[in-house]
Order: C-alpha cells, then sequence, then structure tokens
C-alpha cells in the first residue's frame, strides 16, 4: 500500500502532500486516475483527416471459473463530468495542449503505479481492462480478442486440494509494441518475474504474488496464467498490459529516464512521443496502432506556472488545467470559453492512528475520537475555495461512485455525538482534570499529530483536530517533522496519529489494506479472516459481500477515520470531449477530441 499526502496508492514510498490547495498528484503530473489519464492540446483549429471504423465494444468480466467469452465487449460508461460523446460527432484532428506544474523526476513508468499513469504515459500504455466510473472493469477488444477464460483448480496430491487458478488471454493480433513488435508471452513472464524480484510501485496491488507461472497456450497469440489461489482480482494484474520485456530486464528496469525521446517503441498506445524537452512534451498519432482511429492530431503536455496559467490559456498556449489553488480556480472560473469539470476522485483522505502503542492502542479512545470529531468541519477548512460537493467518507473499503458503497454510520454508534464521545472515555477511566484534559492512573491523554514541515494540508488538519479533540478532553501536540523522515516513521511505528491520502485501486486491495501488518499496526483476527477469505473468492457478489463484512469490522475498531474523497477540479476549453473527472473511470485517449 502506498500512502500519499493529499490521489491513489501502492504498498512502498509515501508521498508528502505540499500544500493545503495541493489535493491531487494530478497537478503534478504525478496524477491520473485509477486505470485513467490525463490530456494536452495547444488552441488552434482542428484539421479534418481519415477516420477508420472502431473497434469493437468492451464487455464486463465476470471472474467466474470456465465462463465462456462473449462474441462482443462492451465499452465502459464515461463519467458526466467527461463530456462523453459518441466519437462519430467528433472533429477528426486538432490538437488538444494541457497545461501542468511539473513533470516527473523520472519519466521511467516502472517507478510508477500503473493505476497513476500521469497523462503522457496514459495515452501511450496498454489498456487490456478499461474501468468504468462506477470502478466497474471492462476488457478491451481493441487488445484483446475476447473475454479472458478463467478455470479454477486445485493441487493435486496429498491432504487437503489448495484452490488454484489460470486466466487465458487471447490477444488481438494486431496488438504490437509502437515499432511493429506484436505483444508476446515474453513481455507477460518478463514482467511478472520482474515483479517477482523487485515488487515496487509498477507492481503493487496487481497479485504478482500470487502468479505461479506465465505460458504461452494454443498459439504465439494466447497466454495463460496461474495462480497459487482463486484470485478475485486477476483483471487487475494485467490490467494495463505488460511491460515490454527489455524494459525490465535487471540491469534497465531501475534506470531513470530524464526525457521520453527516443522511447516509444517501448510504449503502445494510440499516440507515440514526438517531442520531449525539458518543460513540454508532444505526443502524434502511432503510425502502428490498429485501434479506433484517435481523434486528435497531436496532445501537448507543457509546465506552466500557477502564475502564467491565465495568461497562457488567453495566448491559447494550453487548453486546459487541473486546478487545486483556490485563488487559481475563482480567478479562471470567469475566463470567457472556459468550463470547469468538477468530480470526485479514487483518493480519499483519512486520518491514520499507531494502533500498538500508547493511548490510541485502546479501542475505546479511538471510538471517542471519531464520535467527536466533525468531518466535515475538517473536509471544509482543507477544501475551502475549491466549491466541492464533497460529503464525509462513510466507507474504510468503498468509494461513493461505486455501487457497492454502504454508509456504514446507521450500523454503529462511532458517529458526531460530542456527548457520546466524553461518554466513552468516562467508561475507560479517563477523569477530566482542572485543566480540562483527562488523565488515567497518572497518565495524560495526549499524543503528537506528526506533520511534515511545509505541508500545510495536514497542518490545517492538525489545527482543526486540537481544538475538536480538547473539547473532549484530549491533548493534541504538533510535532514538526522533516518530510523526507515519514516514510521511515510511518513504516517503523514511530508516530501516534497523522492524516494521509489513500488511493483506490482494488477492490481486493482497499479491504487487504486492514490485514495484519499494515502500517498503524492495527490487527483483528476476524479482519485477517475475512481478507483471507475475500483473496481466494472469484464470485464478485459474494466478495463484495465479504469486504462489507471486513468495513463494519474496520469501523467498529477504528484504526482510521475517512474524511472525504479527494475532488478533482479540470478547466478546460469548451467543446473538449471524452475527457476531464472520471470518478474511479478510465480515459480513452483515442476518443478525447473536440467537438463539431
Amino acid at each position: 500500500m502506498t500512502i500519499v499526502h493529499h490521489p491513489r496508492l501502492t504498498r512502498h514510498p509515501v508521498t508528502q502532500h505540499k500544500g493545503a490547495i495541493v489535493l491531487r498528484a494530478l497537478v503534478s503530473c504525478l496524477m491520473v486516475l485509477s486505470l485513467a489519464g490525463c490530456g494536452a492540446l495547444g488552441g488552434g483549429k482542428p484539421t479534418p483527416s481519415s477516420d477508420q471504423s472502431a473497434p469493437p465494444p468492451s464487455d464486463t468480466t465476470s471472474g467466474t471459473p470456465g465462463t465462456p467469452a462473449p462474441a462482443t465487449a462492451v465499452p465502459p460508461s464515461p463519467g458526466p463530468q467527461t463530456n462523453p460523446v459518441n466519437r462519430d460527432s467528433l472533429i477528426d484532428g486538432g490538437s488538444f495542449s494541457l497545461g501542468v506544474s511539473g513533470f516527473p523526476s523520472s519519466w521511467n513508468p516502472w517507478s510508477m503505479s500503473p493505476f497513476q499513469l500521469n497523462p503522457v504515459l496514459d495515452a501511450m500504455t496498454p489498456r487490456f481492462f478499461a474501468t468504468g466510473a462506477d470502478g466497474t472493469l471492462h476488457w478491451d477488444a481493441t487488445w484483446l480478442a475476447g473475454q479472458p477464460v478463467v478455470v479454477g483448480g486445485s493441487t493435486p496430491g496429498y491432504g487437503p486440494p489448495v484452490p488454484t487458478m489460470t486466466v487465458t488471454y487471447d490477444l488481438n493480433p494486431k496488438a504490437v509494441w509502437s515499432d511493429g513488435t506484436p505483444i508476446s508471452v515474453a513481455d507477460f513472464q518478463a514482467t511478472w518475474q520482474a515483479c517477482v524480484a523487485e515488487a515496487g510501485p509498477a507492481c503493487a496491488d496487481r497479485g504478482f504474488d500470487h502468479v505461479t507461472a506465465v505460458d504461452q497456450g494454443s498459439d504465439p497469440h494466447q497466454v495463460v496464467v496461474s495462480y497459487d489461489t482463486q484470485y478475485a482480482s486477476w483483471p487487475y494484474t494485467f490490467a494495463r498490459g505488460p511491460f515490454r520485456a527489455g524494459m525490465v530486464s535487471d540491469d534497465v528496469r531501475d534506470q531513470p529516464w530524464t526525457s521520453l525521446a527516443g522511447t516509444s517503441q517501448d510504449f503502445s498506445g494510440p499516440y507515440v512521443v514526438s517531442s520531449s524537452k525539458q518543460s513540454t512534451v508532444t505526443l502524434t498519432r502511432n503510425p502502428r496502432w490498429w485501434g479506433a482511429y484517435p481523434k486528435l492530431d497531436t496532445i501537448t503536455v507543457a509546465v506552466v506556472a500557477d502564475a502564467d496559467i491565465e495568461l497562457s490559456y488567453l495566448r491559447q498556449d494550453i487548453d486546459g488545467f487541473w486546478v487545486t489553488d483556490p485563488n487559481l480556480s475563482a480567478q479562471t472560473s470567469t475566463l470567457s470559453g472556459i468550463v470547469v469539470r468538477r468530480s470526485l476522485g479514487a483518493d480519499a483522505r483519512f486520518l491514520v492512528m499507531n494502533c500498538a502503542q500508547g493511548p490510541l492502542s485502546d479501542q475505546a479512545v479511538r471510538q471517542a475520537v471519531l464520535s467527536g470529531l466533525d468531518r466535515g468541519e475538517v473536509s471544509q477548512s482543507d477544501l475551502a475555495g475549491l466549491k466541492p460537493s464533497t460529503p464525509a467518507l462513510d466507507s474504510v473499503v468503498w468509494r461513493s461512485a461505486q455501487p457497492q458503497y454502504v454508509d456504514q454510520t446507521p450500523d454503529s454508534t462511532a458517529t458526531l455525538d460530542v456527548t457520546a464521545a466524553k461518554a466513552l472515555l468516562d467508561q475507560d477511566g479517563w477523569v477530566v482534570g482542572d485543566d480540562g484534559f483527562r488523565s488515567r492512573l497518572g497518565v495524560d491523554l495526549t499524543w503528537d499529530f506528526l506533520i511534515p514541515q511545509g505541508d500545510s494540508l495536514v497542518e490545517n488538519e492538525a489545527f482543526n483536530l486540537r481544538v475538536q479533540l480538547a473539547a473532549i478532553g484530549v491533548r493534541l501536540t504538533l510535532n514538526y517533522v522533516d518530510p523526507s523522515t515519514v516514510p521511515d516513521l510511518l513504516s517503523s511505528g514511530q508516530y501516534a496519529m497523522t492524516a494521509v491520502t489513500l488511493p483506490y485501486t482494488t477492490p481486493l486491495a482497499s479491504g487487504q489494506r486492514y490485514a495484519t501488518g499494515n502500517q498503524w499496526g492495527y490487527s483483528n483476527p476476524d479482519v485477517d479472516a475475512l481478507a483471507k477469505q475475500a483473496l481466494g473468492q472469484t464470485d464478485t457478489a459474494t466478495q463484495a459481500g465479504i469486504l462489507d463484512q471486513l468495513a463494519t469490522a474496520v469501523w467498529q475498531d477504528v484504526p482510521v477515520i475517512p474524511l472525504y474523497e479527494v475532488p478533482e477540479t479540470l478547466m478546460v476549453r469548451d467543446g473538449l470531449a471524452n475527457y476531464g473527472p472520471d470518478d474511479l473511470g478510465s480515459i480513452l485517449w483515442e476518443n478525447v477530441g473536440w467537438v463539431s
């Protein structure tokens, strides 16, 4: 699991949020929704070009062992904030320029989660499964010749049988890397082996640790992936396809990429890099692309300082930009020809507590914190000026866009009730002193709130909590630390409470983060058993029911407190279609274009 201070995560480094207004890693171009991306175009009149027929649409995966492949696939439903328009109604040609606040320090996709690809790489990366706005997966007929076939089995021999599973992919024979080399089983094998050898950000939450073999099937276009369990989240293993084998060999996969120049052959998608400079990357149509003809001639992503965004837009240097600064949002929302697209993203803001030591190791204290906390007030303070419609997040597993989302508060006494919070602490033996703060057997009810220096978002949350918790007799102190030390402090349990942004990658990963071994020292045998049960359940409805039970147990234990889903705001020139905040959905770059 990755924890970020700000959209969606993995299991390794902790990225610090750099300010109260920096609510999206997307804006630093290290941003994007799950299995999605951002876009780009430099104003100018679109020019017509020929179109090719689109591939067959895409069908949802069932995950049921032995399910036969249907004849066609069903495309995911785009979110309303992308301005969804049928591609046949769009202009063939034109350009789109997206302004961003910065580029990644390395363009090497091995260092990035495939669930959070930046807009440049997203337009060049294979997409075996696309995601609907509600998080449902759909196999993509551009890459796959049919729905993958899942077959359950068990290990032979003595003792009780161990459930296993194989997934057979029939690749579209036209699917090639951008130099024309066919995508093959060798690429799948190399990706699996690299992720087993070094489980970095590119591998997290994808289930490679449950893969036991990757073999060629009946022909060079068929790949068979074997698992050591009936793994419910199998589509995510290769949802973004494999890496090209040469990219992930032992001697090259960790190398930093200061530029994308000369790397197009290592990618596959509707666009390729035509120019890569220090502050601008330009993409053009991939001449070897076999899918639906990309609508845009060019996509440009350019680094633009906030102070220059308005002028850049007026000069038609950029057509859109992602907004996190409330002042910039107010300043640019009145620009002529611009529209505001807002939606909730895949990331959510959480308070996390050290359940292994100190006062917060006491469940009653954690429940009192939740009961005495006005989460709505924290959310409004964090997001002031961005005008989001952001209700409190009332689930520790699901996001509100998902059909499985259930408000957990009606089944819990741990909702906003200061009187109930005080009663919980009274019953737990914490006595209020003359100064208004509590103690028990000579021990004060106090703890530190970890704040990375310069992180005004976490600081704002700490100030808010200090006031709110004082009302129930808890003394909160502020502990400012060097941001570079935070990952180690969290992983080693050297903190009491802090605020982080947790990403949503897969339903299973969202539930598994509460199993024993997490960074907040939380452990519950019932939760561990449910996490293990969910891991081996291939029926998605049954798995969702198990995760609901897990979520209920975690909510009662309160190792974390969900605050809100991180909103996303795109300012963009009117007329751009099929691009914008898409909840949990994918951006299909070949369909991004201008309305005629």
